[in-house]
C-alpha cells in the first residue's frame, strides 16, 4: 500500500471515527473526550505532517523532464485530501466543545452519585460497627474460655508459620532455579543462533551449500527434498510477493508443521538465513525473523534483499523442475 493511500485510508478512518462521535450516545462521555483526544493528536500532528508533504509536492517538478511531478488525476487526489484535512481541523473546535460539556454533565451526575453511596456506605459501616462490637464481646468470652488451652495453640501457630515460611523459601528457590534454567536456555539459544548466522554465506552460495546439505540429509528419499523444497520456494515466494507483510517474515522454529517439511533439514535453515532471515530468542523461543529495509531511506539496501530473495525463489524453481 502506497504511503498515499494509507494516509487517505487514515484520514477516512479519523473522519468516520469523529463522525461517529458526534452521534454515539451509548458511550461514556470520558470514553467519548479521550477518543477525542488522539484523534485529535493524530489529525494535528502526525495527518498534518503528511498532508502537507504532499502538498508541498504539487509544485515540485521532475528534475529532468521538468514536468510537474504530479499528473492531473493525482494532483486532483492531493488536493481533495487537503481540503478532506482541512475541514476536520475546522470540525474540531465545536466537536470538542460538544464532548467537554457532555463530560461536564457526566462528572456532576458522578458526584451526585459518589454522595449518595458516600451516605449508604456510612450506614452500612456504622451496621458493621455495630455488629463488630456484639463480635468482640462473643470472642473475649471465647477467650476467657480457652485461656486452658492457648500455649497448645501457639504452638500450633509457630508450626504453621514455620511450615509456611519453609514453603516460600522452597518456591523461591524452585523460582530462582527455573530463573537461570530459561536465561541459560536462552543464551545456548542466541549462541547456537550466532554460531549457525555466522557460518552460513549470503545469497547464491548459501543457497546452493543448502540443497547439498538437504540432498545429503534426505539420501535416498527424493520425496522429502521435494517438500523440503517446496516448503522454501513457498516461504521465500510469500517474502517475494507480499514485502511489507511482516507475517510472511516471521517463523517460529519449533512449528510442527515447520519442523516436519522443513526446520529437520540443517540446509533448509541455512537457505532461509542466506536469503536474509535471522534467528533470534524470544520469550525462550527460537524465532526466525526477516527485516525489511527501509525502502525510502536505503533504496540500494532494499534492492539488494530484494535480490536475494528472488534469486533464491528463481533457484528453487530450477531446483524442482530439474529434478523432480
Amino acid at each position: 500500500m502506497t504511503e498515499f493511500k494509507r494516509t487517505a485510508e487514515d484520514l477516512a478512518s479519523l473522519e468516520e471515527l469523529l463522525g461517529s462521535l458526534g452521534s454515539d450516545s451509548s458511550t461514556p462521555a470520558p470514553e467519548k473526550l479521550a477518543t477525542f483526544s488522539t484523534a485529535k493528536g493524530r489529525l494535528e500532528d502526525e495527518l498534518s505532517k503528511k498532508v502537507s508533504k504532499f502538498e508541498r509536492r504539487l509544485n515540485e517538478t521532475d528534475p529532468v523532464s521538468g514536468a510537474p511531478r504530479y499528473g492531473e488525476s493525482m494532483t486532483a487526489k492531493v488536493v481533495a485530501l487537503g481540503a478532506k484535512h482541512q475541514a476536520l481541523l475546522e470540525r474540531l473546535p465545536q466537536l470538542e466543545a460538544e464532548i467537554t460539556a457532555a463530560v461536564s454533565q457526566h462528572e456532576s451526575r458522578e458526584a451526585v452519585s459518589a454522595e449518595e453511596a458516600r451516605k449508604r456506605e456510612v450506614e452500612r459501616q456504622q451496621q458493621e460497627d455495630a455488629r463488630e462490637r456484639v463480635r468482640l464481646a462473643e470472642a473475649e468470652e471465647e477467650r476467657r474460655r480457652a485461656v486452658a488451652t492457648q500455649s497448645i495453640l501457639d504452638r500450633e501457630r509457630e508450626r504453621l508459620a514455620t511450615e509456611a515460611a519453609q514453603s516460600r523459601e522452597e518456591r523461591q528457590r524452585a523460582a530462582e532455579q527455573e530463573e537461570a534454567r530459561l536465561a541459560e536456555d536462552k543464551q545456548t539459544r542466541e549462541r547456537e543462533a550466532q554460531e549457525l548466522a555466522s557460518s552460513v554465506a549470503v545469497g547464491a552460495a548459501g543457497v546452493e551449500d543448502g540443497l547439498r546439505r538437504i540432498d545429503d540429509a534426505c539420501g535416498g528419499k527424493p520425496a522429502e527434498k521435494k517438500a523440503a523444497v517446496q516448503a522454501l520456494q513457498q516461504i521465500l515466494r510469500n517474502v517475494a510477493s507480499n514485502p511489507e507483510d511482516p507475517r510472511f517474515r516471521r517463523i517460529k522454529r519449533d512449528n510442527e508443521n515447520f519442523q516436519r517439511a522443513l526446520g529437520r533439514f540443517e540446509g533448509g535453515i541455512q537457505i532461509l538465513l542466506s536469503s536474509g532471515f535471522r534467528m533470534q530468542v524470544e520469550e525462550g523461543q527460537t524465532v526466525l525473523v526477516m527485516n525489511e529495509p527501509d525502502l525510502s531511506e536505503d533504496m540500494d539496501g532494499w534492492t539488494e534483499w530484494y535480490k536475494h530473495i528472488t534469486e533464491a525463489v528463481e533457484r528453487l524453481k530450477m531446483e524442482l523442475d530439474e529434478r523432480f
